[in-house]
């Protein structure tokens, strides 16, 4: 009897931590739906818009999970693998095949610059292909100094994420104060402070 009720109450555990979960991507998906609204007309902010949902998706989701950094950055890349060739014509494969060289290669941060460098070299001029190996590069490098400084997931979010505001406002289009307007907003609708 003490198993069935072990039991049931892990259960129930379980079932009330997944429904936690679900309302926290929720309330994501509704951050995401209003802010995306909102700046719509803002063309040149639409991919960060996207950015900030799927991070706070993936972190959430890695709080809830207790996954280690490790699987979270699998998860940001995997992600980054799926945007990129839903809005493109690039083949997953090929994209997949980019990650795992990574993954093969150790990719240490001593390691770090010679793959860029080879896979840079091997995809030459394909646009794709070079912002996910940069975007690759930029994970491994902001989790490796993550690591080093002790850092909580949620400063490492934050820094990924104004990390990605510098890089979409380095020519002025958008304006910076414009991504970290919208960064503030969406985290206000979460409800909080994240």
């Amino acid at each position: 009897m003490d198993q069935i009720e072990n039991f049931d109450e892990a259960f129930d555990k379980n079932y009330r931590r997944e429904m936690e979960l679900q309302q926290e991507l929720e309330k994501v998906e509704l951050a995401y739906a209003k802010t995306a609204e909102k700046y719509a007309e803002y063309e040149d902010c639409r991919s960060f818009v996207e950015y900030l949902r799927t991070i706070e998706k993936i972190f959430t989701e890695a709080k809830f999970r207790n996954w280690n950094a490790e699987r979270n950055k699998d998860e940001l890349i995997m992600a980054k693998i799926k945007i990129i060739a839903e809005s493109s014509s690039m083949n997953e494969d090929v994209l997949n095949s980019i990650y795992d060289d990574f993954k093969k290669s150790g990719a240490t941060i001593g390691k770090i610059s010679e793959i860029v460098k080879q896979l840079i070299e091997k995809y030459g001029t394909d646009q794709e292909c070079n912002e996910l190996i940069l975007y690759i590069q930029y994970l491994f490098i902001n989790f490796n100094n993550a690591e080093q400084e002790r850092m909580d997931p949620d400063e490492l979010k934050d820094r990924l994420i104004r990390a990605r505001m510098e890089v979409l406002s380095s020519d002025g289009k958008p304006r910076l104060i414009t991504l970290e307007n919208i960064y503030k907003e969406f985290k206000s609708l979460l409800g909080s402070p994240r």
